[in-house]
C-alpha cells in the first residue's frame, strides 16, 4: 500500500510539473512572513521580473524582486489563514524601472506547520495597455458624437429656417454678409491700423457668412491683430464669430501690456464660457481658435519686438530664409473637457527684422481638397501643411499683397471644380 501510494504521489507530482511548466502563469509558494520563495513552478518568474538567473537565485524573495514591495506585501499579508484572493490586479515596479500589471490569485495555508502563501501570478500588462487604448478611443468617440450631435442640431435649425423663409433667404444672407464683414472683417481698418507695415489679406468665406474673423485694435505704442476661426461655418459659425469678437474686445480692455497677450486670451476664454453658460459644463466644443499678435506702431529699428499668443492656431514666421513654426496651446477658446477649462495661454516674443515675414492662417487653406493625378487615376487630397510650408518658402521674399495674389490663384488651381470645404483666411505681415 505504501509503494502504491508513493507511486501515485510521484505521478501527481510529475503531472503538476508538466501543467505548471506549460501554464501561462507563475506559480509560487512563499513564506507568509518574509516573502521568501519556497517553491516555484517554472522559469517564467525570471521573465516576469526581467531579472537574470544568478540574481534571482541570490534573491529568492518575491518582495525583493519589485521596487514597490509595500503594495504587494500589503495585498498578500492581509490574507487570513485559510482564505484566498482571486484576480486581484496590482501595478508593480520592477527593479529595472519598468512598470507592469500582475493579476494575482493566492491562498494562505498551513504547510507542515509553516505559514505559507500559495501564489499564482499572470502578467496582464498588455491587456491593461489595450484597456487604456480602448478607454482613450471611447472618449474620442464620445467627443466626436457630441460634435456630431451639435452639427445635427445646427442642420435641423438651418433646415427649419430654410423652409420658413425660402424666398427671402438669399437677400437676407447678402445683407448679413455685408453687416458681418463690416464688423468682423474690417479690411480697411486693418490696413489703416497697420499703415506702417506691409500687409496682405486673403479672405474667402465658405458661404455668405463666415466663421473666420479678424480682430484689430491699438493701444499705447502697439497695434494688435487677431485671426480667428469659430466653430463651424455658415450661419452657426457666424454667430460664434460674433460672440468671439465680443469676447476679444472685452478682454482687450483689461490688457495692460502686449506681454500679457496670453492672459488676454484666457480672459476671452472665460468670457466665452459665460456667454455660452458653459462654466459648469462637463463638455463644450463650441468656441474659436485664435492667433493674436502685437506690433510696435512705429517700426524704425533694425530689430523690433512683436508678441504673440495662440489657441490651437500655429504662428508661422520666416526669417533669414528659415521657416519657423510656433506651436500653440492645443485648447481652443471656450473649450471644456471633463469640467476642466483652466488652460494656460502663453505669450511668445518674436524678433522682427527686415527679412521677416509673419503668417496668420486659419486651417481652411490647409484642409482644402484638390484632385491630384496619380498612377491609379485622380486622387482627392488635402492641400496639407507640408505643401503650405513649401509654398511660403517660395514666395516669402515678395511684397505681402503679391504673396496674397499668388496664394489666391494657387487656391483656385488646387481646388479646381471641387467645393470649398471651410472658411479661408490668410494674413501676411512684413516690414515696409
Amino acid at each position: 500500500e505504501l509503494l502504491e501510494l508513493k507511486t501515485e504521489l510521484s505521478l501527481k507530482d510529475q503531472r503538476l510539473k508538466i501543467l505548471t511548466q506549460n501554464a501561462p502563469l507563475v506559480f509560487l509558494i512563499i513564506d507568509a512572513k518574509t516573502g521568501d520563495i519556497l517553491f516555484f513552478s517554472n522559469n517564467m518568474i525570471i521573465d516576469l521580473c526581467e531579472i537574470n538567473l544568478n540574481k534571482f537565485y541570490t534573491t529568492m524573495n518575491l518582495y525583493k524582486l519589485v521596487s514597490n514591495s509595500e503594495d504587494l506585501r500589503r495585498l498578500l499579508g492581509n490574507i487570513e489563514e485559510g482564505n484566498s484572493i482571486s484576480n486581484e490586479n496590482i501595478k508593480v515596479l520592477l527593479q529595472n524601472g519598468k512598470e507592469k500589471w500582475w493579476s494575482i490569485n493566492a491562498s494562505r495555508v498551513d504547510f507542515d506547520g509553516m505559514d505559507t502563501i500559495i501564489v499564482a501570478i499572470t502578467d496582464i500588462t498588455k491587456q491593461k495597455e489595450q484597456e487604456k487604448k480602448l478607454e482613450e478611443a471611447y472618449y474620442q468617440i464620445q467627443r466626436q458624437n457630441e460634435e456630431l450631435k451639435q452639427a445635427q442640431e445646427e442642420l435641423q435649425i438651418a433646415n427649419e429656417q430654410l423652409s420658413e423663409a425660402h424666398t427671402s433667404l438669399e437677400d437676407s444672407m447678402k445683407y448679413a454678409k455685408k453687416v458681418q464683414q463690416s464688423i468682423l472683417f474690417p479690411i480697411d481698418k486693418v490696413k489703416e491700423v497697420f499703415s506702417n507695415y506691409d500687409i496682405g489679406i486673403l479672405f474667402r468665406p465658405h458661404s455668405y457668412v463666415s466663421g473666420d474673423f479678424i480682430w484689430v485694435d491699438e493701444k499705447d505704442d502697439y497695434v494688435y491683430i487677431g485671426v480667428c476661426d469659430a466653430t463651424g461655418h455658415g450661419a452657426g459659425g457666424a454667430i460664434m464669430a460674433i460672440l468671439g469678437n465680443f469676447a476679444l474686445r472685452e478682454a482687450f480692455k483689461k490688457l495692460k501690456s502686449p506681454e500679457d497677450l496670453g492672459q488676454m486670451l484666457y480672459d476671452a476664454h472665460t468670457l466665452m464660457l459665460e456667454q455660452l453658460n458653459m462654466k459648469k459644463a462637463k463638455m463644450n466644443a463650441d468656441g474659436f481658435d485664435a492667433i493674436v499678435m502685437a506690433f510696435p506702431k512705429i517700426a524704425n529699428k533694425p530689430i523690433i519686438k512683436a508678441y504673440a499668443s495662440a489657441a490651437k492656431t500655429p504662428l508661422i514666421v520666416v526669417q533669414n530664409n528659415k521657416f519657423n513654426l510656433y506651436k500653440p496651446e492645443t485648447h481652443p477658446i471656450g473649450f471644456v473637457w471633463n469640467h476642466n477649462y483652466e488652460w494656460n495661454y502663453t505669450t511668445e516674443t518674436i524678433d522682427i527684422d527686415e527679412t521677416t515675414a509673419v503668417y496668420l492662417i486659419t486651417d481652411g487653406f490647409i484642409s482644402q481638397h484638390g484632385l491630384i493625378e496619380t498612377e491609379a487615376g485622380k486622387q482627392e487630397l488635402k492641400f496639407g501643411k507640408k505643401r503650405m510650408e513649401q509654398t511660403i518658402m517660395k514666395i516669402h521674399n515678395k511684397p505681402a499683397e503679391e504673396q496674397v495674389r499668388i496664394l489666391d490663384k494657387l487656391l483656385d488651381h488646387w481646388k479646381g471644380n471641387l467645393p470649398q470645404t471651410d472658411d479661408i483666411t490668410v494674413v501676411v505681415i512684413k516690414r515696409k
